[in-house]
């Protein structure tokens, strides 16, 4: 199985036009673009398998069920599957995707949520590898090089999912947001982040990036 990882595209900022890669999958970790236009883009662009979780910038001026409502809805020929707190096999491999928004007040129970649904998917048996998509990291060493790093604007990047990590449960948690490309493991899962942010910032991104599981 080969992933094309990418997120953080921001569109409403910058045209961006993917590279061709041999990729069986696409993977959208969040804050392609806002609203339903990231799926449209998505379907512009990508002739296989796309599964494409939301980041908060699809969110912004809009709400959290419509939205997804109006990204579903514009993904119905099947080949974009938006990913919050759905599952998807391919190739006999699961891939789990959410948002995992980070736990402040007003969120809180979106996040209880889905870290309960994540939890109960990854204890059910799955005979085969298990990809974790989701916007926010499931880490602080994600943004170990973040100027802000130690500070609490870790909270808005990052929720502590390391409980969820371990290389027999999940194979591979791919997320974006942070800004800033990574690549470690933690007991036995990859962790990967492949953000191409804005224009201005120097992210690490590799438009060709394809991760093989």
């Amino acid at each position: 199985m080969r992933i094309h990882l990418l997120s953080d595209l921001h569109l409403e900022v910058s045209p961006y036009v993917p590279a061709a890669t041999d990729a069986n999958v696409v993977i959208l970790a969040g804050d392609i673009h806002t609203k339903a236009r990231g799926v449209r883009w998505a379907l512009d662009n990508f002739s296989g398998a796309v599964l494409y979780v939301p980041g908060n910038h699809e969110f912004y001026s809009g709400h959290l069920t419509y939205t997804l409502v109006t990204m579903r809805s514009a993904a119905r020929d099947g080949r974009v599957q938006v990913m919050n707190m759905h599952e998807a096999v391919i190739g006999g491999v699961r891939f789990l995707g959410c948002t995992m928004w980070t736990d402040y007040a007003a969120l809180v129970q979106e996040s209880i949520k889905t870290r309960s649904w994540l939890r109960s998917k990854l204890d059910e048996p799955f005979d085969g590898k298990t990809v974790v998509i989701t916007h926010r990291a499931p880490s602080l060493r994600s943004l170990a090089d973040s100027p802000d790093a130690g500070t609490l604007l870790d909270a808005a990047y990052a929720n502590d999912c390391e409980d969820l990590l371990g290389g027999e449960r999940v194979a591979l948690w791919l997320h974006g947001h942070s800004h800033f490309a990574v690549d470690y493991e933690i007991r036995g899962t990859r962790v990967v982040c492949n953000p191409r942010g804005y224009p201005s910032e120097e992210t690490g991104f590799d438009p060709k990036l394809v991760l093989t599981i």
